[in-house]
């Protein structure tokens, strides 16, 4: 069956002839041209949303809105954000938090609650490098020329860098400043004091009051001993029964030990005897 060459091109229903055939006659008149392929239309830039121009402003953003932005939804929204939408966020969020943990994002605050705060450019760089899309737009265009006396970007990088080092190492100086004190009071508490520092007594006589931590240990050995005197036993006939005593039964009052009930003792009898 014979096909018509509308049938056999469809240059002939666009233009009229077939490129094919022009070029070749074209050629047979010494004009030689080459055959160029339709280019594919430009693709369009995507709209930038309202929302997201508003953000440039913004410097800092936590890990849910920066996972928000990240799946192209606007961070300070309401409501729902469907089957689909939840399951981008999570694994945005998942995303953000991997980075952190290995490392390739750093952020600038963590609050009370664990809430982590990082930079806007930080985000936009982190995001670039491992080919996601940021949509809110630089501040500065990316073909502005940097004012003479600015700071490039590398250094601009680097001073966020050091500054979130310095807040993640205050922090940490702060944390071991406070378990340096605690451990401190416990070690206070725990040890009591040798022999030779339980007969510096308090100046009584002097009418300074003793120091509330040595007043403790006063009261509750002294309280220990009215106990004792109230109910009298036969094996205890001596000094070392007296302590071994008082230290088993009230061992778990502050001052109760051992060595300072020897102290103790010994400095009551050096009073006691230099009157």
């Amino acid at each position: 069956m014979m096909k018509y060459p509308s049938e056999l091109s469809s240059d002939y229903d666009n233009y009229g002839f077939d490129r094919s055939e022009l070029i070749k006659f074209l050629a047979a008149e010494g004009i030689h041209i080459s055959e160029v392929p339709n280019a594919a239309p430009a693709a369009e830039k995507p709209e930038v949303p309202e929302w997201a121009k508003l953000s440039k402003a913004i410097k800092q953003f936590t890990l849910g809105e920066a996972a928000d932005i990240l799946i192209g939804i606007d961070p300070w929204h309401q409501g729902w954000r469907g089957d689909d939408g939840e399951r981008e966020f999570g694994r945005a969020c998942a995303a953000l938090e991997r980075a952190v943990w290995h490392g390739d994002l750093r952020p600038v605050s963590t609050d009370d609650h664990g809430h982590k705060s990082f930079h806007a450019q930080d985000l936009r760089e982190w995001a670039e490098s491992v080919g996601l899309e940021w949509c809110i737009p630089p501040t500065v265009p990316a073909t502005a020329v940097t004012p003479i006396g600015t700071a490039d970007d590398a250094t601009l990088d680097r001073l966020r860098q050091l500054e979130a080092e310095n807040a993640r190492l205050t922090e940490q100086v702060a944390e071991l400043q406070r378990q340096l004190q605690e451990a401190a009071t416990a070690a206070q508490q725990a040890t009591a004091p040798a022999p030779q520092q339980a007969t510096a007594a308090p100046q009584d006589d002097e009418g300074m009051p003793p120091h509330p931590k040595r007043e403790t240990t006063y009261l509750n050995t002294i309280g220990a001993l009215v106990e004792l005197i109230q109910t009298p036993r036969p094996e205890r006939n001596s000094e070392a029964a007296v302590i071994r005593e008082v230290v088993d039964n009230y061992g778990d009052r502050p001052g109760i030990a051992k060595r300072t009930l020897e102290g103790l003792f010994a400095e009551a009898k050096r009073r006691v005897q230099s009157v």
